[in-house]
Order: C-alpha cells, then structure tokens, then sequence
C-alpha cells in the first residue's frame, strides 16, 4: 500500500512539474487582420487544454502565443530559424520562401515550411486621402504613397501591382511605414495615400472612412488580368458595397492568408492544432471575434495552399475524406 503511495505521489508530482509546451504564433501589426485573427488562435488553442505527451512520458499542456512582427516576410524566416512554431503568412510569401524565389531568390530555400490550412483571402486596400484627386492606380504617380516596412509582404505584392501598372517605384513618393503609422500620416495630410494586404474589414481604416478623411480605391483593368497569368497566387476580389461606410463594391486583388508551421513540429502536436482550429468551439470563436473569421472555413482549408502540408494536418484532413491532392508535394 506504502508502495502504491509513493509512485502515485511521484505520477502526480511529474505530471505537476511537466513543462508547458510553448506554441508561438507570430501575426503582423496591431492595426491590421493577422493579430487580432492570431490572437483568436492563440487563445482556441491554449482553451482546449490540449494534453501533449513529453519526452518523460508526462502530459504538458499547450499554451499558444500571439506575437506582433513585421508580417509575412518576417514570419517565415522566423520560423526556419525557429523562433517561431507557427505564424500567418500571405501564400504568395510562403511560396516564394519554400522555393528560394522572388524576395528570397538570394536565400536558401525554406523547405521546413509546412501548411496547416488557407484560412481568408487577403484584400489589397489602396486608400487614398479625401481630397488627394487619387481615383485610379495611375494617379499615385508622383505622390507619396506608404506601401509597408521592409520585411512585410505587403510591400512585395505592391512591386508586383505596381508594374502590372507599367508604375516604378521611382514614380512614386515611396514611404515605408506599418499601417498605424500610416494612418496617422494621412490623418493629419502628411501623406497622399498606403497600400495594405489585410482582410477587409480593416477597423482602422474603417475609422479613417467613417471621418471623411479617406476612400477606397479600385485596382482593376487589363493589367490585373495579366498580373493574375503571371502569378497565380493572385485573384480577382471584390470588396462588397458598405464594407467601408457609405463605398460603393471596388474591384481589386486578393491573396489567400495561410497558417504555417514548421517541419519540425510533431506530428501529434500539429494534429492536435489542425482538430482545435475546426472544432466547432473554435470555429464560432472566430466567427463572433472578427468580421473575417466568419470566411474561415474548413470547406477552403486546403484550397489555394501554396507549400506542402505538415504531415499532422494532412492526417487530420484525411480522416475526414478532405481531397489534399492540391497540396504542393514536399
């Protein structure tokens, strides 16, 4: 009886002492769609009180943290250099990261990258100042124009965009602010217009609408049909009328928004996370937490997803009969 005693005493004391499995998510800025739809995740995931088994044969608990950081560029170099176990990140960026292609065409491939799903698409905003005389693409020309900090992906979609237009960079006034920031500058006239890939809508942008201080402006026309046979990551989107207060439906371009991991992340674990992020708990959280949780939805999960999947989520996906044959092979 002693013996049962003490080894029940030593279970419960390993169990108590078993270190948290630490799930780091990292998002974008403050203003935009990736913290608060990261915060959101962070919390269904800790929530669910996922049991993970350790090293020492103990349970540990997972416990998911929302990090700010510059955006996408900056994430999944994060995670290959494992500062990171999973983060948002346009799957445009993701792509190029895995192949070793466009804004990476000077690194080495990150070929630890991993899906876990396509969860929105990705809006383009150009807002343009009230006022400005900004109606189309063309008129940035000559203008100042924040078009993100270096490391975002934001800022390489609007290369893309931009000489889609036949515009260069050195036609415009060119200001690499994050969106806060560039809010704030056209607040008070020290800018003519930015440019932001978020899910609409943009809260903060919302306000600056709501204050008659800035609009919505169409990217559409020939162009974006070619970019669009360039680079089949972008698509045709449209924000519908009301988005913003009082904006007719404006045309522009999308990209998906994709949680990632890395490689390395076992198999259960990311399994685990795929089944919490679908669970009806979850799912409802992020309807009732953001306007754009309600596009999250297991039917896209695997639509549009531009690097392989981690091999915990295709299991999940596959035990529901869910076709992965999209999915890029590792």
């Amino acid at each position: 009886m002693k013996f049962i005693f003490l080894w029940l005493f030593a279970l419960s004391t390993a169990v108590a002492n078993a270190e948290p499995v630490t799930f780091r998510i990292g998002t974008g800025g403050s203003a935009g769609t990736y913290f608060p739809i990261g915060t959101l995740l962070s919390r269904s995931i800790t929530q669910a009180n996922l049991q993970i088994e350790g090293a020492a044969n103990t349970d540990s608990h997972v416990i998911a943290i929302a990090q700010r950081s510059n955006g996408s560029v900056a994430n999944v170099t994060d995670i290959e250099n494992g500062l990171l176990e999973g983060a948002l990140s346009q799957a445009d960026v993701a792509h190029w990261a895995y192949h070793a292609s466009g804004p990476f065409s000077d690194d080495q491939p990150k070929t630890s990258l991993r899906t876990v799903a396509s969860l929105y698409p990705e809006s383009i905003h150009l807002v343009a100042r009230s006022g400005s005389g900004i109606k189309t693409i063309q008129d940035l020309i000559g203008r100042s124009v924040s078009i993100d900090v270096f490391g975002s992906g934001t800022l390489y979609d609007v290369r893309l965009v931009l000489s889609a237009f036949d515009i260069k960079l050195d036609d415009i006034n060119p200001v690499y602010l994050k969106l806060n920031d560039s809010i704030d500058r056209l607040r008070r006239d020290q800018l003519d217009a930015f440019i932001v890939v978020a899910g609409y809508p943009v809260q903060q942008i919302t306000d600056l609408v709501d204050e008659g201080k800035a609009s919505i402006v169409a990217i559409e026309g020939p162009s974006v049909m070619g970019l669009i046979e360039d680079y089949s990551f972008f698509s045709v989107d449209t924000m519908p009328a009301g988005t913003y207060q009082n904006e007719p439906a404006v045309n522009t371009l999308a990209v998906s928004a994709q949680f990632i991991v890395s490689e390395t992340l076992d198999n259960e674990l990311v399994y685990q996370i795929t089944k919490t992020l679908w669970s009806d708990r979850s799912t409802e959280l992020l309807k009732n937490g953001h306007p754009k949780g309600k596009a999250i939805s297991i039917e896209n999960a695997v639509v549009g997803v531009s690097i392989p999947l981690h091999p915990g989520a295709k299991r999940f996906y596959e035990e529901l009969s869910i076709d992965t044959s999209s999915a890029p092979a590792p």
